[in-house]
């Protein structure tokens, strides 16, 4: 600290004699952050881990060398986490029933946030009781197990499985739960999503067709849309589920796409953990059906080219402007 009161240059610094650049830099990508002190570590530890489960996102906290060993001068209370409104949640509730009680079909687009919140379990109870469908976009792959009868194939615009995305693009409620339309999940943009149909699930709140409930938390909703829903035999698309071909091709042959990944998929075992990386990998193994257990990540960052996995009728990157795009996700 005194260090910092004398604006003395140091190293690991710009020599400017400031020392809150490296927390002004990591504002960007944090949710909540705190310069450490005996007075004041209780409060602000409590706030920031509050912060954090709230957000999902990550806290900064910095503790000063000359401070960390001496001992807390404070006290603070955990912070419970948000409750959903009653209201609220009841009014949601209702509305997500009637919407699917007046649909001939219906599919769940389950996302990444459902996994950062740790609701997977809470999400795949909805789908057991109600017997809702669900496709798997490109960020969200293995949030749910794809070896069960719900999984209908990967959805991601026109890049991937046309039989998916006719079904998913026609069907008269689509569910996303934590899901975020990103360039990657919408198949740079090609999905084509009518608002008026989507029933969107976040964190804290919901959205269904123009109406949307603020103060209704997802695990809060899950619980109760596993409860409420009626179990139904809900339409499928027709055709096997999105996978790679079949393995191909002798050891004399060369080393290509279409040899490659049918191996890959086929080497999987279940609880494996896949970690694919930007670019062709991330790209082609999302073919892949997973085995039971299995988890997938991917960075969902990047240009959407999977080299010869790529469909012919794929848009180029970056997608160009088309009429009436602003009216879809």
């Amino acid at each position: 600290m005194p260090v910092q009161a004398h604006h003395w240059v140091v190293h690991h610094t710009l020599g400017n004699g400031e020392f809150d650049l490296f927390q002004k830099l990591s504002e960007a990508v944090v949710c909540a952050g705190a310069i450490m002190t005996p007075q004041n570590v209780a409060a602000e530890t409590e706030r920031l881990i509050a912060a954090a489960l709230y957000h999902r996102r990550p806290v900064y906290m910095a503790f000063p060398a000359d401070l960390a060993n001496l001992p807390a001068v404070s006290k603070a209370s955990p912070i419970p986490a948000p409750v959903s409104d009653k209201e609220r949640l009841e009014a949601a509730v209702q509305a997500i029933s009637e919407a699917l009680g007046g649909a001939d079909s219906a599919v769940v687009l389950p996302g990444v946030l459902t996994a950062r919140a740790g609701l997977e379990s809470d999400l795949q109870k909805v789908l057991d009781a109600s017997g809702l469908p669900f496709a798997t976009m490109m960020a969200d792959k293995a949030v749910l197990d794809e070896d069960q009868d719900a999984y209908v194939g990967m959805y991601d615009g026109k890049l991937m499985d046309e039989n998916v995305r006719r079904f998913v693009e026609g069907a008269d409620r689509v569910l996303l739960v934590g899901a975020l339309m990103n360039d990657f999940n919408t198949g740079a943009f090609t999905a084509r999503l009518d608002p008026a149909r989507v029933i969107d699930i976040r964190h804290h709140h919901v959205r269904v067709g123009p109406a949307t409930y603020q103060s209704v938390e997802m695990k809060d909703l899950l619980d109760r849309l596993a409860n409420e829903l009626p179990k139904r035999s809900w339409p499928k698309p027709s055709g096997p589920v999105t996978r790679i071909d079949a393995v191909n091709g002798n050891g004399d042959d060369k080393i290509t796409a279409e040899n490659l990944y049918p191996r890959w998929e086929e080497f999987l075992k279940p609880d494996d953990i896949v970690v694919a990386e930007t670019g062709t990998s991330s790209m082609g193994m999302a073919f892949a059906k997973l085995p039971k257990g299995a988890t997938f990540h991917n960075q969902s960052c990047g240009g959407p080219s999977a080299g010869r996995l790529r469909p012919r009728s794929a848009p180029r990157w970056p997608p160009q402007p088309t009429a009436g795009g602003s009216g879809s996700y």
